[in-house]
C-alpha cells in the first residue's frame, strides 16, 4: 500500500495528525507539515466525523467535487471568453482525458488545485459579465482555496488574476478590497488550523518555499514537460490545438495562449522536482480549453461542407483524448477494457477491497503495521458533529435558496414593469 502510493498515505497521516490532539514530536507516522492543509484537513474532518474505517468508503468524495467543480468551472470559462459550444466541448475534452482523470481519482492535490483555480476564474468572469459582488467574494474565497490546496496557485493563478484586475471598469478600490477580504477570509480557518496544529499560520507555505530554495539549482530546462504534450492530450486533440493556437493568434486573442505558455515555462525553467507527470495537470487543461475552441471550428465547417456526418471530429476527439499511460488502447493489449472516463476509480486501495484489507492490518498489525497504527483504538462516528455539520449546510442551502428567489423575484418584478410602460 505505502510503496504504491506514497504520496496518498502522506496526505492521508497528515489528515490524521490534524484531526487528533496529538504532538507533532509524538507522531510516529509521516506527517508532512509542508503539504497544503485543504486535502488533509478534508480527510481529518472526515474522519472526525465518521470514525475509522467509515471514513475510507468517502474519500473519494474529494475526487467527486473536484472533478465536478473543474468540469463545470471549464464550460463557464469557455462560455465567457468564446461561446457554449466551446464551454461545453472544453468541459467534454477535461472531463474525458484520461490522463486528467487519473490523477482526478487519485487522493492527490493537484487536480483540486486546478479545479479551485478554475472556480476562482469562472466567478470572477461572472462578476464581469453581472457585477454582482457575490460572484467576486466567491472568486476569492476560491482563489484562497486553490493556494490552500496546493502553493503552486502561487504562481500560476496570480498572472491571470491581476490580469483581470487591471481591466479599465475593474480599477475601483472596492472591487479589489472585495477580492482581498474575501481572499483573506478563505484562509482564515486554514491558517487557524495551521497555528493550533504547527504553531505558525502560513507554516505549509513558508516551509515549502523554504524547500524550493534549498532544491532550486537555477534556470533548467525539462523538455520532458514538453515531449509528454502530445501524449497527454492525444495526437487528435494535440492537432488540433495547433490550430486553436493559429487561430487565436489570428484572432487577436492572446489571453489563453499566454498562460498556458506561461504555466509550461515555468515547470520547464524553474520547477526543480521531476520531471513529475502529475505536474502536468497544472496546465493540461488550459490547453484542452484552447483546444476546445479549435475543436468548435472545426466541426462547424465540417457540418457545413459535409453534413451530419461532419460532427465526427467531436467524437474522436473525445476517444483518442490520450495516449498517456494504460488508457483504452493499451489495456486492450493487457487484455482488459479501461474506460477513459473521469468516473472510473483507478486507485484501489481507498475502495472496499482494500479498506477489508486495511481493517485486517489494524487487527493484525501485520504488513504495513506503522500505518495500520495509525487507525488502531481511533475514533468512531461522531453523531453529534454529524448532526452540526448537517444543520450548517441546510442553513447555508437555505439562505442560498431564499437569496436566490429573493433575486429572482426582483428580476421578475423589473421585468413586469418594462413590459407595462411598454404597453402604455
Amino acid at each position: 500500500m505505502y510503496s504504491s502510493y506514497p504520496d496518498e498515505v502522506w496526505t492521508v497521516s497528515t489528515g490524521i495528525y490534524l484531526a487528533r490532539d496529538v504532538p507533532l514530536a509524538m507522531f510516529s507516522f509521516p506527517v508532512t507539515p509542508e503539504r497544503a492543509v485543504s486535502l488533509p484537513l478534508f480527510i481529518g474532518i472526515m474522519y472526525r466525523l465518521l470514525g475509522f474505517p467509515w471514513f475510507l468508503y468517502f474519500l473519494c468524495s474529494w475526487n467527486a467535487l473536484t472533478m465536478a467543480i473543474l468540469l463545470l468551472s471549464a464550460y463557464f470559462i469557455g462560455e465567457f471568453f468564446f461561446d457554449k459550444k466551446t464551454g461545453i466541448l472544453a468541459a467534454l475534452l477535461i472531463g474525458s482525458n484520461w490522463f486528467i482523470g487519473w490523477y482526478g481519482n487519485r487522493l492527490l492535490e493537484d487536480v483540486g488545485m486546478v479545479a479551485f483555480e478554475f472556480l476562482s476564474i469562472a466567478f470572477y468572469c461572472k462578476y464581469l459579465r453581472q457585477h454582482n459582488w457575490k460572484y467576486l467574494f466567491v472568486s476569492g474565497f476560491a482563489a484562497a482555496l486553490a493556494i490552500l490546496t496546493k502553493e503552486s496557485a502561487l504562481y500560476l493563478l496570480l498572472p491571470l488574476m491581476t490580469v483581470f484586475m487591471l481591466r479599465k471598469e475593474n480599477r475601483k478600490l472596492r472591487d479589489v478590497s472585495m477580492f482581498i477580504v474575501s481572499f483573506i477570509i478563505g484562509l482564515s480557518p486554514f491558517m487557524y488550523v495551521s497555528y493550533i496544529r504547527y504553531g505558525n499560520p502560513l507554516y505549509p507555505i513558508f516551509l515549502r518555499l523554504t524547500q524550493f530554495k534549498g532544491t532550486s539549482p537555477g534556470i533548467l530546462f525539462n523538455s520532458s514537460y514538453i515531449d509528454m504534450i502530445p501524449f497527454a492530450l492525444g495526437l487528435i486533440v494535440f492537432l488540433i490545438l495547433i490550430w486553436s493556437l493559429v487561430l487565436l493568434i489570428k484572432k487577436k486573442l492572446f489571453l489563453f495562449p499566454m498562460w498556458a505558455v506561461y504555466c509550461l515555462a515555468v515547470y520547464v525553467f524553474l520547477i526543480p522536482y521531476g520531471p513529475f507527470d502529475k505536474y502536468m495537470t497544472h496546465y493540461i487543461p488550459i490547453f484542452l480549453l484552447m483546444s476546445a475552441f479549435g475543436l468548435k471550428n472545426v466541426t462547424e465547417a465540417c457540418l457545413k461542407k459535409y453534413g451530419w456526418i461532419g460532427i465526427i471530429p467531436v467524437p474522436l476527439a473525445l476517444l483518442f483524448t490520450n495516449l498517456y499511460g494504460p488508457p483504452l488502447f493499451y489495456s486492450f493489449s493487457q487484455g482488459a477494457f479501461v474506460m477513459p472516463m473521469f468516473l472510473y476509480q483507478r486507485l484501489r486501495w481507498d475502495k472496499y477491497g482494500a479498506i477489508s484489507q486495511l481493517i485486517q492490518q489494524v487487527e493484525s498489525k501485520q504488513s504495513d503495521w506503522w500505518f495500520a497504527q495509525l487507525f488502531y483504538n481511533s475514533l468512531g462516528p461522531d453523531f453529534m458533529l454529524i448532526i452540526f455539520t448537517a444543520t450548517v449546510i441546510l442553513i447555508l442551502v437555505i439562505v442560498y435558496l431564499v437569496f436566490t428567489k429573493t433575486e429572482s423575484s426582483q428580476k421578475l418584478l423589473v421585468s413586469s414593469k418594462k413590459v407595462q410602460r411598454i404597453k402604455v
